[in-house]
């Protein structure tokens, strides 16, 4: 008993838990016209970058746009400036791309790692929430 407690998890389980390996698969419309755009653009990304800095990149650019938002509408019921949404939908599609390219980058320079697949799924957890309550203002 007092050994279940210090080890929730079984010897199977941890197993399983190691043999884990992240396979995302993409089922948008525009996905493989997307894929063509990542790829030609990973080309234009130093090969030096690391692709945790892509994730932060992306990060900041979201809680930009946010902010801007939040900025202009602050109780969420006035009406910003168009340019703003349209800042905001640009801010949408510089995050996504950044996150499509901070994995191809990891994978280019062989630099993948729990803890980078880990910190870009907290990174996009973060988004969301902010994406949630940008739209929300809207």
């Amino acid at each position: 008993m007092g050994t279940r407690l210090l080890r929730p998890l079984s010897e199977a389980q941890l197993k399983r838990l190691e043999d884990h390996r992240y396979r995302a698969a993409g089922r948008s419309l525009f996905e493989p016209a997307l894929q063509l755009y990542w790829c030609w653009l990973l080309n234009l990304v130093p090969a030096w970058l690391a692709p945790n800095a892509i994730t932060l990149l992306g990060l900041a650019t979201n809680l930009l746009s946010t902010l801007l938002l939040v900025y202009h509408c602050p109780g969420g019921t006035e009406q910003a400036p168009g340019y703003v949404y349209v800042l905001c939908g640009l801010g949408l599609f510089i995050y996504q791309t950044l996150d499509a390219l901070d994995g191809k980058q990891a994978r280019r320079t062989n630099t993948c790692s729990p803890l980078g697949e880990l910190f870009d799924h907290g990174c996009d957890s973060f988004s969301t929430g902010m994406w949630t309550e940008g739209t929300c203002s809207v």
